[in-house]
Formats: C-alpha cells, sequence, structure tokens
C-alpha cells in the first residue's frame, strides 16, 4: 500500500517528474489543482520556519513575507526526500538528503513557482504567498511586525511650483544675502551635509 502510494505521490519513475511533475503538492491530487497548496507544505513550512516566536521567519519578518520561492522549494524538496524514502514501502535509511541528489529536483520546483510569478496571475501569487505567511505567523504565535510606512510621494505640477516660487519671492523681497551663490553640494554653512545631523 504505502509503496503504491508513494509511486502515486511522486508522479511516477523520476525519469518522467521533469516532464510531468508530482502530484503530492497539489490541494486536491486526484483532480491535479491547486499546485504548491496542499496542507502538508504548510505543515512542513510552519513546523520548521514558524515553530514559535523565536522561529527563523517569525523573527525575520521582512524576509519571510510574502514567503520566498526558494523557501517553498526547498520545502517541496524535503517533502519529496521523505516520500522516495517511504518509496519501497519500508523507510530507507540510506537514502540521505544530498545537494549533489536533490539539487536537480530542488531547481525543478523552484522553476515551477517561478511560473506563479508571472503575467497575469503574479498578484494572486504574492497575495497567496503573503496569506500562508500570515498563517505561519499565527501557528508559531507570534505577531506580525508593524510594516514601516511607506512616504507616498506627492505629485506637484510645474504651475503650483512658479506659484509657491512667487509666493517665496515677495516674501524674501528686500533680503540680501553675500554668500548667495547656488550650492553645488548641497552643504550647509558649516560644510556638512544636509541631513547628515537629522
Amino acid at each position: 500500500m504505502a509503496k503504491a502510494l508513494s509511486f502515486k505521490l511522486l508522479g511516477g519513475p523520476a525519469e518522467q517528474r521533469n516532464e510531468r511533475g508530482t502530484i503530492f503538492e497539489f490541494k486536491d491530487p486526484e483532480a491535479r489543482s491547486g499546485r504548491f497548496q496542499h496542507v502538508c507544505i504548510q505543515a512542513v513550512l510552519y513546523s520548521v520556519f514558524f515553530t514559535n516566536t523565536t522561529a527563523p521567519a517569525c523573527v525575520n519578518q521582512a524576509d519571510f513575507n510574502p514567503i520566498p520561492h526558494q523557501t517553498l522549494a526547498l520545502v517541496l524538496t524535503v517533502i519529496e526526500h521523505i516520500i522516495e524514502q517511504w518509496a519501497s514501502g519500508v523507510f530507507d535509511r540510506n537514502l540521505m538528503f544530498k545537494r549533489e541528489v536533490y539539487r536537480p529536483t530542488y531547481l525543478r520546483h523552484l522553476g515551477a513557482l517561478d511560473r506563479y510569478a508571472e503575467g497575469d496571475s503574479r498578484g494572486q501569487w504574492r497575495k497567496y504567498c503573503k496569506f500562508i505567511f500570515r498563517q505561519g505567523l499565527a501557528s508559531g504565535g507570534a505577531q506580525r511586525e508593524a510594516e514601516p510606512e511607506v512616504a507616498i510621494s506627492v505629485i506637484i505640477t510645474d504651475e503650483e511650483v512658479a506659484a509657491d516660487m512667487e509666493l517665496l519671492g515677495n516674501e524674501l523681497v528686500g533680503f540680501e544675502d553675500s554668500s548667495d551663490v547656488e550650492p553645488d553640494d548641497w552643504a550647509d554653512l558649516d560644510g556638512e551635509r544636509l541631513g547628515s545631523g537629522i
């Protein structure tokens, strides 16, 4: 039973996986739908990267939000390795997780994940990767860090700039300064760069 199930989850013999891929990553393996959404992917992801509030993804939230493809590809590769360890129906402790053996598997998964970040699906896929990140935080008991506020650039028209300069000109009538030279380095009177002491 376990042998047949392993073979089925792997999508057949190793030489066919590059063509057809595996089916263990589908939310519904029978229908081959919901790729990269199977609960086992999130279970492994959360048990490794979101175990508690001091776990890597909880501490380094900026690096994991959204979940990087490299991380998902590693998780998929590990799951495939575990299924292969049970492929005979009995656990094979001699089948080791080695870079030279599993690098092609990792790259196959990474390439498939990268396809989801292309074209029209990009926004929806990114949203999903952020969703599983937030679910991971919840499973680890961590709070989401406040995202830094991004300054919104204000569009100022040439007409608005001209009107403001006219008002400034009216304010500065009669003001004379002997050091009225155009700055070539945006330096203040002490020679320090503007903003360096702010």
